[in-house]
């Protein structure tokens, strides 16, 4: 028979999407609760008081900061949620456990010296003559272009891409919601060059990214490829910090911020009001085009 926590991650998994990073990190919180006085198994013993003294006490044994006292939070209160859908658990604890004040840190994203750079140096770092060279030549247009997550481009298959609409269809999105993404004309030739690239494997790939023998290209491939080009261009190169720089360009060339959460695929425009932080590069230029004190 399966434990409420094997099927309460089944259902997150297959029906809501939940990929298997995300998984993991649900099956790394609720292991840490297998001293504590917090069984997941008996409902009855998931109290606010029994949550507030484990997650005190754990918080302070493994020095916790507020980000990861409040992942454990919400992997805690989502899987009490659940209990309660399910009528084993009257209410919700964490309904009076309340998230800890997180500090607020700026997005990493390139500068626009480095972004510039990088743009500029991709055709050379790649020989694109090659499969794989014009694979990774392709990935990092498409983060460049798109501020796809990582886990998205890796689960994209030769369909999503629709020359006809100039348009990508994102389905492992997060919180298991796919979204329309617009290709612009920067990024739309690589992509229709590289798709007849693809139509030369013998077997169609299930994926649009795959390694140079047809299976999908994993995390670890993906990691290898940006910490090479990382190296030679002498700054810190990740898709996430690609995600960040393509929204603080839409930010900066004043794009609605409806529109930069429907693109970026946030549930909330509060997640994509951090970009909206005072542009260093820009408030530079500005002022020195201003006669002060003339």
């Amino acid at each position: 028979m399966e434990s409420l926590t094997d099927q309460f991650l089944l259902e997150k998994r297959y029906n809501e999407g939940l990929s298997p990073s995300t998984v993991s990190k649900y099956s790394y919180f609720f292991s840490l609760l297998s001293d504590s006085a917090l069984d997941l198994e008996s409902p009855e013993s998931l109290t606010s008081r029994n949550f507030r003294s484990f997650l005190a006490s754990e918080g302070s044994r493994r020095n916790w900061k507020p980000v990861t006292y409040n992942t454990a939070r919400k992997i805690y209160r989502t899987y009490c949620r659940w209990l309660v859908r399910e009528k084993l658990l009257s209410a919700n604890p964490f309904d009076e456990i309340a998230k800890m004040k997180e500090p607020q840190v700026p997005r990493k994203s390139l500068s626009s010296e480095q972004s510039k750079n990088l743009r500029y140096l991709l055709p050379k770092l790649f020989d694109v003559s090659t499969f794989v060279g014009f694979r990774n030549f392709a990935v990092f247009q498409t983060f460049l272009y798109t501020g796809l997550r990582r886990g998205e481009l890796l689960s994209l298959s030769p369909s999503d891409f629709d020359p006809f609409s100039r348009s990508i269809l994102v389905r492992k999105a997060k919180m298991g919601k796919f979204r329309m993404v617009p290709v612009p004309d920067q990024l739309f030739p690589v992509l229709s060059d590289y798709s007849a690239f693809l139509s030369k494997f013998p077997e169609p790939p299930s994926r649009f990214f795959p390694s140079r023998n047809g299976n999908p290209l994993t995390d670890k491939n993906l990691r290898s490829v940006f910490e090479s080009v990382s190296g030679k261009m002498g700054f810190t190169v990740s898709p996430h910090r690609l995600r960040h720089t393509f929204a603080t360009e839409l930010v900066r060339h004043d794009f609605d911020i409806f529109n930069v959460a429907a693109v970026l695929g946030h549930s909330s425009v509060r997640t994509t009001q951090i970009y909206l932080t005072a542009d260093p590069d820009r408030i530079g230029r500005k002022i020195s085009c201003v006669p002060l004190y003339s």
